[in-house]
């Protein structure tokens, strides 16, 4: 729905009515929405608006000006215009006041249709894009980074053996809500990175992100793409669920491949109850018992999230996939033993309802 009101609030403001799209869009920016997707729906909406204007102008100019719907001064005005920049006028077409009106002339001067579509696209585009540009960077976000005894050490972000890599984080202090506070301002969001201190989520995230990486830089880049929806780091925009993954970094879901699994619906902060201003969203988990699982096919750094049945969350607590000594371990960081640590899987989950697993593509 919030889509399809920006196409029809970008289709209006592209006509004579004197609406405007850019603070529906900011504010759909701010809500956390799919930047490409509001950036295509603001641009064809806008666009058709246009071309609905160049199809007016096309029949009915005498009518508009006779009706007094359009100024004759106004018109004159923008031949001029048009006149002067021949077809590349329609470039600024997103420039208020005269933009309409040039679209509207476009059609009464009987412009190349093909050519005015092209024009109006590349203009309207550029438009919103330059908008979307500006919105998330006033709203970009400043940096905590402490790389702790890996400070003066590369080889972080050069190992990609996942065991070897995750040991180097054995005993990492356990810290709650590395990345949140309990007064939550959800219009500033900081880059985190903290290789001192980890919960259960940041642990997983940060190992993604340095599977990816060979330096410093490379490893930033890959944690907002790992952490944040489409890159842009907003609260709104955060992997906030286990299951967001699924969607936002190219995991699969394993769950069911591993023994016979059973699935639930849930509704996922329902009513507010664990994020602010993050909305509700419906989604079906697959979860499997432990006892069901075919150990023989679970990998070192397949991602683990321990089921629960509460309607309004997937999991509990998250960790990884080791295996070693011929056993498998939940490598995690663990609030009750306030370190990253290994337990033995089965002992860890044997009391629990089930668990998601979700291997990297």
């Amino acid at each position: 729905m919030t889509y399809l009101i920006l196409f029809f609030t970008a289709f209006a403001s592209a006509t004579l009515l004197p609406l405007g799209s850019e603070a529906l869009l900011i504010y759909n920016i701010n809500e956390g929405y799919n930047l490409y997707i509001l950036l295509a729906v603001a641009t064809v909406g806008n666009s058709l608006g246009s071309i609905v204007n160049y199809y007016i102008g096309l029949k009915g100019e005498e009518y508009l000006v006779e009706k007094n719907y359009l100024k004759e001064q106004r018109v004159l005005k923008t031949k001029k215009y048009f006149d002067k920049y021949g077809g590349f006028a329609i470039l600024f077409s997103w420039v208020p006041i005269i933009g309409d009106p040039i679209t509207l002339i476009a059609g009464v001067l009987k412009y190349n249709i093909r050519k005015f579509i092209v024009l109006v696209i590349i203009a309207k585009f550029s438009r919103y894009l330059v908008l979307v540009l500006l919105i998330t960077n006033t709203f970009a976000s400043s940096e905590y980074i402490n790389l702790g005894k890996f400070e003066d050490d590369n080889s972080i972000f050069i190992e990609k053996n996942i065991d070897k890599l995750s040991q180097k984080f054995l005993t990492t202090k356990y810290v709650s809500n590395t990345l949140s506070n309990e007064n939550i301002d959800t219009s500033k969001e900081n880059l985190v990175i903290n290789f001192e201190a980890l919960d259960c989520f940041t642990f997983i995230d940060t190992l993604e992100a340095l599977k990816q990486s060979n330096d410093l830089q490379s490893f930033k880049n890959s944690l907002i793409k790992t952490r944040y929806k489409d890159g842009l780091i907003t609260y709104h925009n955060r992997n906030h669920f286990f299951s967001d993954w699924l969607d936002s970094n190219n995991m699969e879901d394993i769950t069911c491949k591993l023994g016979k699994c059973e699935k639930s619906i849930k509704y996922l902060n329902k009513n507010y109850q664990y994020l602010k201003e993050i909305p509700t969203v419906k989604r079906e988990i697959s979860y499997i018992h432990p006892k069901n699982i075919d150990l023989s096919k679970l990998k070192n750094g397949d991602y683990i999230g321990i089921y629960t049945n509460k309607e309004d969350l997937d999991v509990t607590h998250t960790g990884i996939i080791i295996k070693k000594d011929a056993k498998i371990f939940l490598r995690h960081a663990s609030s009750l033993h306030k370190k990253v640590l290994d337990s033995e899987l089965f002992d860890y989950t044997k009391n629990k309802l089930g668990i998601l697993v979700y291997r990297s593509q």
